[in-house]
């Protein structure tokens, strides 16, 4: 997550990063809560925030541009430091995507960033609700 940052940064956090690594630290324990509590649907609002955060906090402490610009971008390469994108390996998947009908490929990180995006917008995409979505997931299912 940390590749081309210095060593020596880290000792030497500004305010802004020391609070970028708060709020990781709180969403990572927000999600941490919801699942504790059989609150799965609830986990993922946090972990987008946290990953979301956590790029910005690796882009500062990389002296890079921290806006919003190229959001999904800056997002889903984050994601692709730390995972196997399909070329290496990774997921691929098509899905048909429910607004258009047409087939759509996503790689894991493509995937995560879609359901960020509709868990931005207060979406669960709890398959027993049937949102008009074409990721849905399953929260009654118990991870094996």
């Amino acid at each position: 997550m940390f590749s081309g940052v210095a060593d020596e940064r880290f000792g030497h956090l500004t305010p802004q990063e020391e609070r970028l690594l708060d709020n990781i630290k709180k969403a990572f324990h927000d999600s941490d809560m919801h699942y504790i509590r059989g609150r799965r649907q609830d986990c993922l609002e946090p972990m987008c925030k946290a990953i979301d955060t956590a790029k910005t906090l690796r882009r500062s402490l990389r002296g890079e541009d921290t806006s919003n610009t190229q959001n999904k971008a800056r997002f889903t390469a984050f994601i692709d430091a730390e995972v196997p994108a399909p070329g290496s390996g990774g997921l691929q998947v098509t899905l048909l995507d429910s607004r258009t009908g047409q087939p759509r490929d996503y790689s894991f990180s493509q995937l995560v960033y879609a359901i960020r995006c509709m868990v931005h917008e207060n979406e669960n995409l709890n398959a027993a609700e049937q949102p008009d979505y074409h990721i849905l997931l399953d929260w009654d299912k118990l991870p094996t």
